[in-house]
């Protein structure tokens, strides 16, 4: 099963051409599940839907904050979703966290998907976002593989990435990452560039021990095509085996 994440930083920049240019990847790549993150849902259209429009993907969408949310596309039937709000919407931008389960093969598999608090002072609601989670998931899958998708907004070693790989959660990256640092926030981006922050690893692709184990990660969504680029996030995509 392949899986990817790629936070497509909603409508800015030329959407136009960023659309055909993440489709256009999405075909090369065809993974079987693809999280999002920061999609636009309103009057307008629906984000998610114009990326999966033709390609064989089942979709599912949880709002966030305003007309932003996170997203699934799926190869496989979706068979349940709901949303969940984050803890900290009194405190800082609301979040959500998209739940649903995929009539795979194998069987159903939860997947998860979520943008936590975005400040770099916000450390500590993204530990009790963290938390959130992970209760939840617990009660709702206490046993089996789980996938946990998204933009975590924190790098490698902070204390709320730390909470997940010590707690039965497989960093897809750190088990079968390329060699590569894996920044999926570059400065070589021209879009991140413009933020003027240091080059990270923010986004993440987490599998709860259990049958699935990552095989192969990397970046994805992470080349131009005549000045545009994808988003100003790298994706990033893994092979469970």
């Amino acid at each position: 099963m392949r899986v990817a994440t790629l936070n497509i930083w909603c409508r800015r920049g030329p959407w136009a051409d960023r659309l055909q240019l993440i489709r256009a990847g999405i075909r090369y790549l065809a993974p079987d599940v693809l999280a999002l993150q920061e999609v636009i849902r309103d009057r307008d259209g629906c984000q998610a839907h114009e990326l999966a429009a033709g390609l064989g993907y089942h979709v599912a969408y949880a709002p966030a904050a305003g007309r932003q949310g996170n997203a699934l596309l799926s190869r496989h039937p979706v068979v349940a979703q709901y949303t969940l709000p984050l803890p900290g919407a009194d405190r800082a931008e609301p979040r959500s966290l998209l739940c649903a389960r995929l009539a795979t093969p194998g069987g159903e598999l939860p997947v998860y998907v979520t943008h936590l608090a975005w400040k770099a002072n916000e450390s500590e609601l993204r530990q009790e976002q963290v938390r959130f989670i992970t209760e939840h998931v617990e009660k709702e899958a206490p046993e089996g593989t789980a996938v946990l998708a998204g933009d975590f907004n924190a790098c490698p070693g902070a204390p709320e990435i730390t909470q997940l790989t010590t707690t039965g959660w497989t960093d897809a990256w750190a088990h079968a990452g390329d060699g590569t640092d894996g920044h999926t926030f570059d400065r070589a981006n021209d879009y991140a560039r413009e933020w003027d922050e240091p080059d990270q690893r923010l986004d993440y692709l987490f599998v709860r021990e259990g049958s699935l184990t990552p095989r192969s990660t990397r970046l994805a969504f992470a080349d131009p095509h005549d000045g545009v680029w994808p988003s100003d996030h790298f994706g990033v995509m893994t092979d469970l085996r």
